[in-house]
This record gives structure tokens, C-alpha cells and sequence, in this order.
């Protein structure tokens, strides 16, 4: 909705092509398109401190981030290397697009369009996704479950259908021996798997969302003590890295104490050899944080 004079048009197109809606765009120098099943594909990369941007800036929910799938993986140190991908791999990716295309093909008229096809579940693929939504739904109604992830998860059903339909005719397209009119059992627990991945992803990435100043603290220190060895540090290493900005052992006391409030792990005083050490231990690499709105 950015840089444009109608910008509520432009981010109500974008809600609509999360699931194919026919949209009519509007152009000054041309007349209107209408696209009656709209599909975009859209990839890329966003910093962690402008994540609130991508909310609706009049302070509604109107799901429109909760369509994005995000990855956030835990960094990793930088290093050169000459790896490419080989000829082979390239070959059969290629050859999996070009299946696919064919397979459409199939399907359309003598104009060209391809029309919509529908591909149902196995008996086995139907009690699997049986059991997968049962599970979903169950997750949502926990006492525990945190509110802000309620608008993903419902996405996220929709999700897993799609990770079986594209898994299973990849698997088709790439020379597998499977029915291409059918999405199988195997194609159904893979999607189930990457659900899972998005699901891990999404608890991380929605802690950073309306994150008060005292939370990306948090989040700062959390971050910095993943990458120690076994989850543990103590005030007197956090001070001497100036994690979190902290510049006194009192202070370097306190992160490690708001931690263990928030529910990251365990705080004891252990013995050292010149007295006391404060020391912090992880009860839980990936824990959903209480951040305050």
C-alpha cells in the first residue's frame, strides 16, 4: 500500500491473492485488468525492528501479516566457500518445472487457458490430515496458547493442504512412481513436517512484534546466550560483553533475573573461585516469551 494516493486498494488486492480471489487492477495509463484467479508468488527478506511495519498502519487486524510465512533461522558464523550447485541438480529441477507445465497442459482449452484442477486425499492422506487439523485445533484451544498466534495458525491450515498438493506433484514431476490425481499419505506427513518448521518459526518472529524496548532487551540477550555453549553464561560474561547494552554486574544480574521471570530458564548462584557467580541456565532453547504490548 506504499507509495500509491488509493493505498487501501492496493493492500485489499494483496489480501485476495493469498487465495486466488478474482481482483480488477486499476491503472491511470491503461485500462482496468481483471484477473479472475490471480496466483503471485512473492520471497524475500525483512529486518527484525521493522517487522511492526507490515501491519495495517491505522492499527487494525486485518490479517494481512498473518499470510506471510516466515523463517528465522539462528545466525550462522560468515565463511567463504566455492560450493554451486551442480549440473545434475539443476537438470532435474528443471525437468520437475517442465512436468509440471505439461501437466497443465492437459487441462486446457482450445484457447489456452488451464483451468483449476482438484485433487482429493487418499483414504490413508485423509486420516492423516484427520489427525494433523484435530491436533491443530487442540493446540489453539490450550489455556497456554498465546493469543497474538491465533491469526497465523488459522492460516496455517490452509497451508498444509498447500505443502501437500505441491510436495506430492513434485514428487510426481521428478519421476516418483505416484498417482498424479490423488495426493498420497507420504506427501501428506511431509507437509505435516513443514508446518511444524513455519510453526517453530512463526512463535519466534511474533515475539518481536509491538516489542517494547525492554523485550528486544530480552530478545538481544536470549539471542547472544543460544550461541554459548549449552544454553549457559553468567552475569559476570554478560557484563564483560556488553550484552543488552549493560555496563554494571547489577544490571547483568538483573537481565539474567528477567529471564528466568519470563520463563527462559533458571538462575542460581553457584560457587567460583574468587566467590559467588551468578549463573544462568536455559530451561528451554525455544520458549514462547511474555512480551508486553
Amino acid at each position: 500500500g506504499q507509495y500509491k494516493a488509493n493505498k487501501s486498494a492496493d493492500r485489499s488486492n494483496w489480501l485476495s491473492l493469498w487465495n486466488g480471489a478474482p481482483i480488477i487492477v486499476n491503472r491511470r495509463s491503461r485500462s482496468a485488468t481483471y484477473a479472475e484467479t490471480s496466483f503471485v508468488s512473492v520471497v524475500g527478506n525483512i529486518q527484525p525492528d521493522v517487522l511492526n511495519d507490515l501491519g495495517d498502519e491505522r492499527g487494525r487486524e486485518d490479517g494481512f501479516i498473518h499470510r506471510i510465512l516466515f523463517a528465522y533461522p539462528d545466525r550462522m558464523p560468515r565463511q567463504w566457500t566455492d560450493a554451486s550447485v551442480a549440473p545434475e541438480v539443476l537438470r532435474a529441477a528443471s525437468t520437475v518445472f517442465d512436468n509440471l507445465w505439461e501437466l497443465t497442459s492437459e487441462n486446457s482449452s482450445d484457447e489456452g487457458e488451464r483451468a483449476p484442477v482438484a485433487l482429493p486425499f487418499t483414504h490413508d492422506a485423509k486420516q492423516l490430515w484427520r489427525a494433523w487439523i484435530t491436533d491443530h485445533y487442540n493446540e489453539q484451544e490450550a489455556p497456554d496458547f498465546p493469543e497474538n498466534l491465533a491469526g497465523p495458525w488459522a492460516k496455517l491450515e490452509g497451508y498444509t493442504a498447500r505443502f501437500a498438493l505441491i510436495i506430492h506433484l513434485a514428487r510426481w514431476a521428478s519421476g516418483e512412481p505416484v498417482n498424479a490425481k490423488a495426493i498420497d499419505a507420504a506427501s501428506m506427513a511431509c507437509a505435516a513436517e513443514i508446518t511444524d518448521y513455519f510453526k517453530s518459526h512463526a512463535r519466534r518472529v511474533y515475539t518481536h512484534l509491538h516489542a517494547t524496548p525492554d523485550d528486544k532487551r530480552v530478545l538481544t540477550a536470549v539471542a547472544w546466550i543460544r550461541r554459548q555453549p549449552q544454553g549457559q553464561t553468567t552475569a559476570r560474561a554478560i557484563l564483560r560483553a556488553g550484552v543488552a547494552g549493560v555496563h554494571t554486574s547489577d544490571e547483568a544480574k538483573a537481565l539474567l533475573i528477567t529471564l528466568a521471570e519470563r520463563g527462559y530458564g533458571a538462575c542460581e548462584e553457584v560457587g567460583a573461585p574468587h566467590g559467588k557467580s551468578f549463573r544462568f541456565v536455559f530451561r528451554n532453547m525455544h520458549p514462547t516469551p511474555d512480551i508486553k504490548e
